[in-house]
């Protein structure tokens, strides 16, 4: 799998220290996102903040699959479905 640049903010992101008030997730002190003060808003900046992580990780996945499992029909099952996963954090699908 070609590993393309993405215009998103460059990795690592971060969750800012104070959970009492509005949640941050950060990127060398540029605010990718802000989040409500609740369970459901912390739960999703400790994910957002994984996802440059969680992309680079798939793309390794696929790209091993690639060059070791390409005649294996399971294997590729989940490298199609995580080429479009990739496509979808990179916005280029809708």
């Amino acid at each position: 799998m070609e590993n393309k640049k993405t215009n998103h903010t460059p990795g690592p992101w971060a969750l800012s220290a104070n959970f009492h008030q509005t949640q941050k997730v950060v990127s060398n002190d540029c605010e990718v996102v802000k989040l409500p003060p609740t369970e459901v808003g912390k739960a999703n900046a400790h994910l957002i903040s994984a996802a440059p992580e969680l992309l680079a990780a798939l793309e390794e996945i696929v790209s091993f699959l690639e060059t070791n499992y390409d005649h294996n029909a399971a294997a590729m099952k989940y490298c199609d479905s995580s080429i479009e996963a990739i496509a979808k954090a990179k916005g280029e699908t809708q």
